[in-house]
């Protein structure tokens, strides 16, 4: 009868004998596992991968972001472009005064309070929305997150640039490493 595996022999209160076949075994260890550590087995029904992190859905609303990245999903160290590309995002620093100054007249709102840059690497070779690309023939290696509060909902901001150097040095607006766009996107 059990040709496909060992028995296991369980007794359960008063001397009651049970024989359960491999897998019933082995879901037994797994679950003991779960319970001695912790952790959601990872083909668990419902379970989050303890490794994802969470993010914030957040819907396009400038002509940019719905024509070329569509929605985007946020968070701390991870950002998906319209529900398909990944990209890993590590921050670099908040900005200076004198720096969200200059980058505020690249969005429409003045309102948005938090300024970071980050580095991500989005390749010039992806197509995003209508085979458009973030950054024309060039990579995008760093992006500007800004945050804050809009007309009742709160509102994203993600400003990419292309190039090895951080932007803000001496004429990076009109230098090969300029800003590729400005996309803006709310959360309800």
């Amino acid at each position: 009868m059990h040709d496909r595996g060992f028995a296991v022999s369980t007794k359960l209160g008063r001397g009651i004998t049970m024989q359960h076949e491999s897998r019933l075994a082995l879901l037994l260890l797994a679950l003991a596992g779960v319970a001695i550590n912790g952790l959601a087995p990872a083909n668990a029904t419902g379970a989050q991968s303890h490794n994802r992190e969470r993010l914030t859905d957040w819907t396009a609303v400038s002509t940019t972001a719905m024509g070329i990245t569509g929605d985007v999903q946020v968070g701390e160290h991870e950002m998906i472009i319209n529900e398909t590309h990944r990209y890993r995002i590590t921050k670099i620093r908040n900005l200076t005064a004198r720096e969200v100054g200059e980058t505020k007249e690249l969005t429409a709102d003045s309102t948005l309070q938090e300024w970071v840059l980050y580095k991500i690497d989005i390749p010039a070779s992806t197509k995003l929305n209508n085979g458009n690309t973030i950054c024309g023939h060039q990579s995008a290696t760093r992006v500007i997150i800004s945050r804050g509060p809009a007309y009742g909902a709160e509102e994203l901001s993600l400003i990419f640039f292309p190039g090895s150097r951080e932007p803000f040095f001496e004429g990076w607006r009109e230098s090969q490493s300029g800003v590729c766009g400005s996309f803006g996107y709310t959360h309800n």
